[in-house]
């Protein structure tokens, strides 16, 4: 393992959402385990700063863009400094804590690193293609949490990766880990950020604003952070100031069992059996029509594995929109997305980041049903597996 956030995803890593309802103007109270819905005693829409004459509140009552009078953008010194932080902490954790041998001596090392440029590197799958993405929602997340937007972001994830790739580590910078961590960084910064502000609530106190607080922190460890620092955790405000909108959660759970190959037969029931738990996230209403910004529409996968495998991530995969517009008003969706797929299991170990255009279409049944479904075609700049895995000729 190459990095020190591998470890801390696996204890981090934990989605939870928000459901909404889209016929009142409702707020989310997390209470314990559960999640419960109060309707607010009016529909009145509060006054806010929010710059007009631009639509405020999407159709469902909520706000459309985090309010910028309590989201001030800060100095962009602020996001560096988290970053050049951030690293600085992992960097004394796995050479004084863990001694890994490949951390970086020093300036002996960064000029050979200067010198010699990137390579493309061998290490583990996972360390390549999850721990480094979650590394690079760290850095996306020190500038998001601080009042700049999706592409705005982008570039602190650019400068956390360029520092550790070139003064953390006494190996050569990585071609993989330099595209992957700010690209693929974006796309998780940026679900973790949507999913902890349908949490959040600054008009909360007591238990309410606590367990609030908690969940958000647990899937977006470096907003709370910033929320600590900067009193935000303790503010109390008398409206609504963050954007939120309509989340579906579907659970699923079951057994995962593989079949062991015997000469040229597969054996039915004799590999290896796993516990798994799928959790699906459609977060965003794709057929209402507004103005697009990054990831007001996304798809979240991820299936959560026990059991022989040891794998307690089986996969992460999902698809959030960069632009688009309603083609059909109430039926069909069309824009340019950003994926992201992760697969590490007992049978394959396969990833890559892509994107492309794609279409969402709602195709009405009868009164009260409909089928949906989407369609994508897309451009993959990086991918990678693990050539231990995979069918065997």
């Amino acid at each position: 393992m190459k990095t020190i956030f591998l470890i801390l995803s696996l204890l981090l890593f934990k989605v939870a959402v928000i459901a909404q309802e889209d016929t009142t103007i409702v707020q989310p109270v997390v209470d314990s385990l559960t999640v419960k819905y109060d309707t607010l005693p009016n529909t009145t829409l509060p006054q806010d700063t929010l710059p007009s004459p631009k639509p405020l509140y999407n159709k469902y009552g909520d706000l459309l863009n985090d309010d910028p009078a309590y989201n001030k953008k800060s100095s962009w010194i602020v996001p560096t400094l988290r970053v050049l932080s951030a690293n600085i902490f992992n960097y004394a954790i796995d050479k004084y804590l863990f001694k890994f041998d490949w951390v970086s001596s020093g300036p002996k090392d960064w000029k050979n690193n200067f010198k010699l440029g990137p390579e493309w590197d061998v290490d583990g799958f996972g360390t390549n293609f999850f721990a480094h993405p979650y590394a690079g929602s760290i850095y996306f997340n020190a500038a998001r949490s601080n009042g700049y937007s999706y592409f705005g972001s982008i570039p602190f994830a650019i400068q956390g990766s360029l520092t550790w790739e070139y003064l953390a580590e006494n190996t050569r910078p990585s071609w993989n880990d330099l595209i992957n961590t700010p690209v693929s960084g974006a796309f998780l910064g940026e679900v973790f950020y949507r999913l902890s502000s349908n949490i959040l609530d600054d008009r909360a106190t007591g238990a309410n604003r606590f367990w609030r607080e908690l969940l958000a922190g647990i899937i977006n460890p470096t907003r709370a952070l910033n929320r600590l620092t900067q009193g935000r955790m303790g503010r109390v405000t008398s409206k609504e100031i963050y954007q939120k909108e309509p989340v579906n959660v579907t659970l699923s759970s079951g057994i995962h069992k593989v079949n062991d190959k015997l000469g040229n037969d597969n054996k039915f029931a004799t590999g290896q059996t796993n516990f798994i738990l799928n959790t699906q996230i459609d977060y965003g209403d794709p057929f209402e029509t507004r103005h697009r910004k990054p990831f007001d529409l996304f798809r979240l996968r991820v299936e959560f594995s026990y059991g022989e495998d040891r794998h307690l991530i089986d996969h992460i995969n999902g698809y959030g929109i960069l632009a688009g517009r309603n083609i059909k008003e109430n039926r069909l969706l069309g824009g340019i997305f950003q994926h992201f797929d992760y697969w590490h299991n007992n049978i394959f170990e396969v990833a890559s980041l892509g994107f492309g255009g794609g279409l969402i279409a709602k195709i009405p049944v009868t009164k009260k049903s409909n089928i949906y479904s989407t369609l994508h075609l897309g451009v993959v700049p990086l991918a990678g597996n693990n050539t231990q895995y995979g069918p065997v000729p």
